[in-house]
């Protein structure tokens, strides 16, 4: 859908919006990047959170890229989600991307 919008591309633009991630060339580097939004795929919150991490550096892979680094984006209702399962959402992200080998730089 957004390659039909004219997203803004440029000569450096190797990958442009309409795949699993862009790729992006910077001097002699390829950078693939890629942002997921996966609602509650399973009741429980670590294998959700390891679930939603392992499908999101599985965009990297695809593009034949390796992982580096990684920014957490966690959209939860406060009224319907508590601290701890937040918590336990993070932890299975956190392990998946140990599992990488891929930093965590931060997020939201």
């Amino acid at each position: 859908m957004l390659a039909d919008l004219g997203a803004p591309v440029d000569r450096n633009t190797v990958v442009p919006p309409g795949d699993d991630a862009g790729v992006y060339r910077l001097k002699d580097i390829l950078v693939v990047q890629t942002v997921d939004v996966i609602t509650p795929v399973l009741n429980d919150p670590y294998l959700w959170g390891a679930v939603s991490t392992a499908n999101s550096l599985s965009d990297v892979y695809a593009m034949g890229g390796k992982p580096v680094t990684a920014l957490a984006l966690l959209g939860f209702d406060p009224c319907r989600m508590g601290r701890e399962t937040v918590r336990e959402v993070l932890r299975g992200a956190v392990d998946k991307l140990k599992e990488a080998g891929t930093v965590l730089l931060g997020g939201h």
